[in-house]
């Protein structure tokens, strides 16, 4: 090849360099256009974290997670291209604290002076219309079809008992607990409920209640009084609810579109979410803060999702991910977001015993979802700030186990079985006798010194007193709003306020952007697929199953434990 050659082609390549250059330049620049409206659809269910294993991608599929949509909320309302946010309200499943999280979103966008609509063709098909309207009023309109409802009726808590089942079938639950409130056993143990029982039930009910009906006042500029008299009198078809003011419009989906379009200028032309975060690109701050989420039951090994598609909190991939950022000196500050119910006393320890270790090098500050109750509870209690929606359901410090004793469900389908062990508690573990009175000793040892552990635990890590801890505790189940008062949270917000306080504790400018790195890294596809990670967690049953059957699934998942750290688990209808 000629010099001249070399250099027409050292030239071409140049160009072609800086015409690529030039492309990002101007997709970046002009990937999101003036006049901008932001489309969000909520519907089924929304995570908090999805696991990359094959099980997960299998059950789990196109997962809609909830920070993606308050991260695309945050950025649209800093972002000067963005006119509006509009979404579309679909049954979905999450509770009162990841609608608090989208809810406080959808305000701070508007409190910017940019507009936020709402459609929906109903709000709640027979059930969840509560929360759906609740989510509805923080939009400054509400649209809804001409021949759609506003489901809003109040709260109702359903608790199904499987005591008759299990006697029906000769299964005995030989369990236990300690504290007056801890009322997870009773499901297993009762036919109905206990007093105490139905006095937290109605307590944390009650404050729910009043979370809703105070936000829908605000939301739609309505006295108190006046919400309160329009919930006893719900639920409404479409007009009445037009004329009693709950919502603006009486609109179908085109209508919706073209009432928007007059809104914003005469053009519309909405931008999905996920591609106008593709567009808009990320945000790239010096300092980094390390997100990890843990959601579900807590159990010992790693975290998975079921077949219905929730996850799993395995204590192997929570540790792993808190080693990685304490051994990261780029990491700044860790935030763990908590959304558990508990689970295994033994795995809820390790957990913590993690944050005790990140602590002595970086703020670990907690961000409650919906639940972080009992063992959910033991793993925030040790961090440097707790913050808390005010509708999450958290507490609940106390201890339960024991075991289904199933002789008499063998005998009914006849079979028999001969066991024969080497020693006086051979059968301690096993489901075909009772406790014996020295094994129930040896039991309630171990309840004892969780308890007292537990209770420690919290009086060290809040700055209160063993007895003043066991007087909140009990098992006893609080919302945010009443733990803040408590002394147990800190602060009440969601992942925004974590952040900033994270911020705050770490010494980062709060004016500073900082870049999150979810953690632990995941997997990828190919890695799941050649080398996949064995599960140490147990038993498995689909979401979609009734509640009876996930009761009775979170016993065999924690069946190899005789003591949890577990709490009733409240949905919000």
């Amino acid at each position: 090849m000629t010099r001249g050659a070399k250099g027409c082609l050292l030239a071409a390549g140049a160009i072609l360099v800086l015409l690529v250059v030039v492309a990002i330049a101007v997709m970046m620049a002009g990937g999101v256009p003036a006049g901008t409206v932001v489309q969000i659809t909520l519907a089924g269910d929304i995570l908090e974290e999805k696991e990359d294993s094959l099980q997960a991608m299998l059950f789990q599929g196109d997962a809609v997670l909830l920070r993606d949509i308050i991260n695309a909320i945050d950025r649209a309302r800093a972002d000067d291209r963005v006119n509006g946010l509009m979404v579309v309200l679909k049954p979905f499943s999450m509770g009162l604290g990841k609608v608090q999280e989208i809810r406080d979103a959808v305000l701070a966008f508007r409190e910017s002076g940019k507009w936020a609509a709402v459609y929906s063709d109903t709000i709640g098909e027979f059930s969840g219309g509560n929360a759906m309207y609740y989510l509805a009023t923080a939009f400054d309109e509400i649209y809804l079809a001409p021949p759609g409802d506003v489901n809003v009726y109040g709260l109702l808590s359903v608790t199904p008992f499987l005591r008759g089942t299990l006697d029906k079938l000769g299964i005995y639950p030989d369990f236990d607990s300690i504290g007056k409130y801890k009322n997870a056993k009773d499901i297993y143990t009762e036919k109905e409920m206990t007093a105490a029982h139905r006095e937290a039930t109605l307590a944390y009910l009650n404050d729910w209640h009043d979370q809703i009906a105070e936000g829908i006042a605000k939301g739609r500029s309505l006295d108190r009084d006046a919400v309160a008299g329009l919930i006893n009198g719900g639920p409404y078809t479409g007009a009445e609810a037009l004329q009693k003011g709950l919502v603006d419009k009486l609109a179908y989906y085109d209508e919706f579109l073209d009432a928007l379009e007059e809104r914003n200028g005469g053009e519309l032309d909405p931008l999905g979410y996920k591609e106008y975060m593709e567009k808009r690109g990320g945000s790239s701050g010096r300092s980094r803060i390390a997100v990890i989420t843990g959601t579900g039951i807590i159990v010992t090994g790693k975290s998975s999702a079921e077949p219905g598609g929730a996850v799993v909190m395995g204590s192997d991939t929570i540790t792993r991910a808190f080693r990685e950022a304490r051994e990261d000196s780029g990491i700044k500050a860790i935030v763990f977001r908590v959304d558990s119910p508990g689970g295994s006393a033994v795995a809820s320890d390790v957990i913590w015993r993690e944050t005790q270790l990140a602590r002595k090098d970086k703020p670990v500050v907690i961000s409650m979802s919906d639940v972080a109750a009992s063992g959910g509870y033991y793993v925030s209690a040790g961090s440097t700030r707790i913050v808390s929606q005010p509708g999450t359901i958290t507490g609940s410090i106390g201890v339960v186990g024991g075991k289904m004793v199933t002789t008499g469900l063998y005998d009914w389908i006849g079979l028999n079985r001969e066991a024969i062990g080497t020693a006086d508690h051979s059968t301690y573990f096993y489901d075909g006798t009772k406790y014996t009175a020295e094994e129930k000793e040896i039991y309630w040892k171990f309840m004892n010194k969780i308890y007292d552990q537990f209770t420690g635990l919290v009086a060290q890590g809040r700055g209160m007193t063993r007895e003043a801890v066991d007087a909140i505790g009990q098992g006893r189940v609080w919302t945010g709003r009443r733990a803040k008062e408590l002394g147990l949270v800190d602060e009440l917000g969601g992942m925004r306020e974590a952040i900033r306080i994270a911020k705050k504790e770490a010494g980062i400018p709060e004016d500073e952007t900082v870049r999150l790195v979810y953690l632990p890294q995941k997997r990828s596809f190919v890695q799941n697929l050649l080398w996949p990670e064995e599960n140490s967690s147990a038993a498995r049953l689909p979401r979609e199953m009734s509640r009876v059957m996930q009761d009775l699934s979170r016993a065999a998942i924690l069946s190899r434990e005789p003591v949890w750290l577990l709490s009733e688990t409240p949905a919000l209808p």
